[in-house]
């Protein structure tokens, strides 16, 4: 495969290209496009498009030809750039219609694309296309609420911000690329909370915002303000805490070897905050998380014994090495050994990765990296 090819399907396909100036950039993709070749041509279609259109200006002969551009097939990420060239043809009255039946005709085949994971054994590649997809999906849903709602019609807008929020996918590394480029937001949920309460719906509207606030701090916060605005003489701390564990799942019961030859069960620890982590020995960014993971576990031994704990579940692994590299290192935590159903249990798709179970045996997911500030707010909130 020449370079150009390989270069812009890992790169320019499906990463930021703020930093690049659209008048420099389009007719260099365009030469790629006329002479690299036909799976080079198709790799950049895309964002060949998309260039084409910002370089445009007021010229309806060349926004024009923006459209009759191809993109087709997922190496040229064409929702992405579709989505992007509908905004920027917007903004021109005459194309106007012609932008808004591109994002509907989008909107349609991303709403008949099975968007959820359709095999426990998904790999990365086809996870990272389905949410990204469903990203696309949120999108698209949200530029029509905001269209809707310009026009005065914020009633009808509703809906569309709703199921923008209700479909976006969860925060995470595959997504990023897709927020960065097309402006877009993480989750949707300041513009629909925004909506219901322009329309006198403030009580829908705290509704919603629990939802999104379950593992994510920064919702959390719009959820306190919120709050205290609605309902100023209630307690904030009470109501966040019954509708918190109400929301959440409960957390699948394992019992698992540890590396010492005695059984934890997770039932065992009913009544405490458990810290669960799931990692390898082979795995870099687990190994890298271990001396946090360890002070924590001695922090919490010496000061809260009584209500918090830390297990932590080796996966793909032999006990052997494992041990090893506990005793290598002197770690403490405990460690047992996975069963590869835990894992599927837990829905485990990258490592590290890390739950916190409610002394109720509820589960948080604390995602792969941060966990150490996220327990916090859990465990001392």
């Amino acid at each position: 495969m020449p370079c150009c090819v390989l270069f812009f399907s890992n790169s320019y396909s499906h990463h930021p290209l703020d930093s690049f100036d659209a008048s420099e950039l389009g007719p260099f993709l365009d030469s790629l496009g006329d002479a690299s070749g036909e799976h080079c041509a198709r790799v950049t279609s895309g964002v060949r498009a998309w260039t084409s259109g910002l370089r445009a200006g007021n010229d309806e002969g060349k926004l024009n030809a923006a459209l009759t551009i191809p993109y087709e097939g997922d190496e040229a990420n064409s929702y992405r750039y579709g989505l992007m060239i509908a905004d920027v043809l917007e903004n021109h009255p005459a194309f106007t219609k012609r932008a808004q039946r591109m994002r509907d005709s989008i909107l349609e085949v991303l709403s008949n694309t099975p968007l959820s994971p359709t095999d426990e054994n998904e790999s990365r590649a086809s996870r990272t296309i389905r949410l990204r997809n469903q990203y696309h999906l949120s999108y698209a849903c949200y530029r029509k609420a905001q269209i809707l709602e310009s026009a005065g019609r914020a009633s009808e807008a509703t809906p569309w911000y709703a199921r923008a929020f209700a479909g976006a996918p969860e925060e995470g590394h595959e997504t990023f690329h897709e927020i960065h480029v097309m402006g877009g937001p993480q989750n949707f949920v300041e513009a629909y909370v925004k909506n219901l309460c322009s329309l006198g719906q403030q009580d829908k509207a705290l509704t919603e915002l629990t939802k999104a606030a379950v593992g994510r701090e920064s919702a959390r916060q719009k959820l306190r303000e919120l709050f205290q605005q609605l309902r100023p003489s209630s307690d904030f701390d009470a109501y966040w805490k019954t509708a918190f564990l109400r929301s959440l799942p409960e957390a699948p019961e394992f019992s698992l070897r540890s590396i010492t030859g005695a059984t934890l069960r997770l039932s065992d620890f009913r009544g405490k905050w458990v810290l669960v982590d799931f990692w390898g020995t082979w795995c870099p960014p687990c190994v890298q998380q271990m001396p946090a993971l360890d002070s924590f576990y001695l922090e919490m031994a010496r000061r809260r014994p009584h209500d918090v704990a830390v297990i932590s579940i080796a996966c793909r692994d032999e006990i052997g090495t494992v041990r090893k590299f506990m005793q290598s290192r002197s770690f403490a935590f405990p460690v047992v050994m996975t069963n590869q159903q835990v894992e599927r249990d837990y829905k485990i798709r990258g490592y590290p990765s890390h739950f916190l179970i409610t002394p109720e045996g509820r589960s948080i997911s604390l995602g792969h990296f941060g966990w150490e500030s996220k327990v916090s707010t859990y465990i001392d909130g």
